[in-house]
């Protein structure tokens, strides 16, 4: 699996385990790392699991898994944290 897949995986469901009201704007990615661990196969089917590490006014930190579900392996680690646009008053 490309590097640059992980990452945007890492990305996605981060940013998706820290959204919380329906029609809230996202938030925008603030800092990411990706530790890759592994090696992942064309074939291989990946477990990938996210946490919500913590939230502080309107920044929030998430740890996201990518696990190779047959060997239970980890493929890569990434934390990823990101920052909520307040809503608008308008």
């Amino acid at each position: 699996m490309a590097p640059g897949a992980i990452v945007n995986l890492v990305d996605e469901v981060g940013a998706a385990a820290t959204y919380q009201f329906e029609g809230q704007p996202m938030s925008v990615s603030v800092d990411m790392s990706v530790s890759f661990v592994s090696t992942a196969k064309v074939d291989d089917e990946l477990e990938i699991t996210s946490k919500l590490l913590g939230q502080k006014g309107r920044y929030s930190g998430a740890l996201v898994l990518l696990r190779n579900k047959t060997t239970g392996e980890i493929v890569a680690e990434g934390r990823h944290s990101l920052f909520g646009r307040p809503t608008s008053k308008l």
